[in-house]
């Protein structure tokens, strides 16, 4: 088979797993993270287990953060651009009600559908670079 075909493929399946078919089940068992938020109520999205862990609401708005700055790597994009403070951890609403909640879920959702448009589109011909070997030479040099 073909390097590019195969390259292709490897760029297909990762888009298949990030956003399958109906239909299709993942590795994992479950829906994506926009899937599994739905029907998630504000009060289960805030409800902690202990205060010192994390509850839906954080842990769906660190994904949503971690989801662009892959998407930023893919794209080359700058840094900075991330909507939301802080980046990895992002402050949840001041305001915790039902709105707030459903405002960030479709946050989230966008974040992830901006991550999977990136793969879609990501040149094949770069599957095998190593990440950030162009920083490192830079570095070197």
């Amino acid at each position: 088979m073909h390097n590019n075909v195969l390259k292709n493929n490897r760029i297909s399946e990762a888009v298949r797993h990030l956003h399958p078919a109906n239909g299709f089940q993942p590795w994992h068992g479950g829906p994506t993270v926009s899937g599994s938020l739905r029907g998630v109520s504000v009060d289960v999205a805030l409800w902690k287990p202990d205060p010192d862990r994390h509850n839906i609401w954080e842990l769906a708005l660190h994904i949503a953060y971690w989801n662009y700055a892959v998407c930023r790597r893919l794209i080359n994009g700058p840094k900075g651009g991330f909507e939301r403070r802080p980046s990895n951890w992002p402050a949840i609403a001041s305001e915790t009600n039902s709105s707030a909640w459903e405002t960030d879920r479709r946050f989230v959702k966008n974040q992830h559908e901006r991550l999977v448009a990136a793969i879609r589109e990501f040149d094949a011909s770069r599957l095998d670079e190593i990440a950030g070997a162009k920083d490192r030479l830079r570095l070197l040099i």
